[in-house]
């Protein structure tokens, strides 16, 4: 009787040693940005709200809002930079712990430097994104994403970036993402940010 218990929970164990990837959840996390173009470099840091919220078993929608403030190195100009999206995604699995996910949306952005050298500039787009998530144990995801944007006469860039989630109590998790963007407006861009998730 006690084999047959034990080989039952040993039969358990895969399913409940790894967590489902989550598609609805809320996210906000604070980030350090560097950027050179041309011989000119940016500092800065910024705030951003992301989410995302399950619509089918394959198929999702996601936002992210980013406001940031970049800082010339050499003179002190501000460049307050404020970007949302709002895309539709679907995935699919490629393994038990893995998902490949595609994203295509709406973008929209805009650049102030408060009058001092070319005033309030935006302009909205389109972008897409593809990428692979994986869970590699109850509490830790690991993720990576190659995406495009293309902001009319404002920028247009290209960005790759990794990142993890591991999970902490309940729904809440604390999240790391390291991103490389090649643009045309700040040149190339590294953005390296913390946040705290809550999957629903």
């Amino acid at each position: 009787m006690k084999t047959k218990i034990l080989a039952a929970l040993l039969a358990l164990m895969p399913a409940a040693a790894f967590a489902e990837l989550d598609y609805s959840y809320l996210e906000v996390a604070t980030g350090d940005y560097e950027t050179e173009d041309g011989g000119f470099s940016f500092e800065g840091d910024g705030l951003a709200l992301r989410g995302a919220l399950t619509i089918s078993d394959t198929s999702y929608l996601s936002f992210d809002y980013d406001d940031s403030t970049l800082t010339l190195t050499i003179f002190p100009v501000d460049v307050d930079v404020t970007a949302f999206s709002m895309r539709f995604g679907t995935h699919s699995a490629v393994s038990e712990r893995t998902d490949f996910y595609a994203e295509f949306g709406f973008e929209s952005a805009t650049l102030d430097d408060g009058g001092l050298v070319f005033g309030s500039v935006n302009d909205m787009g389109y972008s897409f994104e593809l990428g692979l998530r994986s869970q590699l144990g109850e509490r830790f995801e690991l993720n990576g994403r190659l995406g495009y944007a293309n902001l009319g006469d404002l920028d247009t860039m290209t960005t790759v970036g990794v990142g993890a989630a591991f999970a902490l109590v309940g729904g809440l998790s604390a999240t790391v993402d390291y991103a490389m963007r090649n643009g045309d407006a700040f040149g190339d861009m590294t953005m390296m940010t913390f946040g705290l998730r809550y999957g629903f």
